[in-house]
């Protein structure tokens, strides 16, 4: 067997490279304890990489798992290097919470028998299982509240017709339990669901001219509002199909603008030639 001594100072870095120390070599009989002579002793017999990062000379298997998050002599940023390390410990984990919960549960049976005045006090462990399983999993609603705003007439133009919109203010709300609702709701004594399908949520516009009306508003207002309506869609048509154009449209306003401040910077000059101060001469 063939080993190297490696002699190294403390006061330095450890050596990762066989030239930047002094080294003697020779031939030793076979000792797999190997020590260290005013540094360290390396067996090259079967590895030709090491660890520096320690001064330990034991280069079995217990070097590599020795620093689970030290690669090639640095630190790494992982706690554990593998998937299959960090399922273990979560497995791991789950097993001693088990036997905790395991232990508490024997200590309670132990106490019950006892003193068997305690044990009518004591929850059984079917029951704690029950409530720990309802706290966990369990999600409960109570009331539900409809609060109506009031019907206004808006500006969108994407629609035929009067627009239609919610206003700020609302009426009182009302609260109602939420089994209540669901059993007397539309369609639920059949069985039959009466939500309405997306189709159905559209408003036709002489539904919402009819709604506008029960709300107060006149004739005049609402055929003005479904011109604006209509103006505002033909200027949104117009704008999009010369989106190609808004490049020079920019650089025409920029002229104008330059055009603007020269012609208001030359009459303020003039301006201010004109109104000259001056003072009537002395009579004597």
């Amino acid at each position: 067997m063939r080993s190297c001594r490696v002699a190294t100072n403390s006061d330095q870095s450890p050596p990762t490279a066989m030239h930047r120390t002094s080294s003697s070599c020779k031939n030793q009989p076979d000792d797999h304890n190997s020590s260290f002579t005013s540094g360290m002793t390396i067996d090259l017999s079967d590895r030709s990489t090491f660890d520096f990062s320690g001064h330990r000379g034991s280069l079995g298997d217990d070097t590599k798992r020795s620093s689970p998050t030290s690669i090639d002599g640095r630190r790494s940023c992982m706690k554990v290097r593998t998937q299959r390390e960090s399922l273990s410990k979560i497995e791991g984990a789950e097993q001693q919470r088990l036997y905790a919960s395991e232990r508490s549960t024997q200590r309670q049976r132990s106490l019950a028998s006892s003193t068997p005045g305690i044990a009518a006090k004591l929850p059984r462990p079917s029951s704690i299982q029950a409530l720990s399983a309802v706290s966990e999993k369990s999600v409960h609603f109570s009331n539900i509240q409809f609060k109506e705003y009031t019907r206004i007439l808006s500006d969108n133009p994407s629609t035929s017709g009067p627009p239609i919109g919610l206003g700020w203010r609302f009426y009182e709300p009302v609260t109602i339990d939420l089994d209540h609702y669901e059993s007397t709701r539309d369609g639920s004594s059949d069985g039959q669901s009466s939500r309405r399908c997306k189709s159905e949520l559209s408003i036709p516009a002489e539904l919402r001219q009819d709604m506008l009306r029960e709300v107060g508003y006149s004739r005049k207002e609402i055929t003005a509002a479904i011109r604006q309506a209509r103006k505002d869609r033909e200027n949104r048509t117009v704008s999009y199909h010369q989106q190609k154009y808004d490049p020079l449209f920019e650089r025409m306003d920029i002229v104008k603008k330059g055009f603007r401040k020269v012609i208001m910077r030359k009459n303020s000059k003039d301006m201010s030639l004109h109104h000259v101060s001056w003072t009537p001469a002395e009579t004597q």
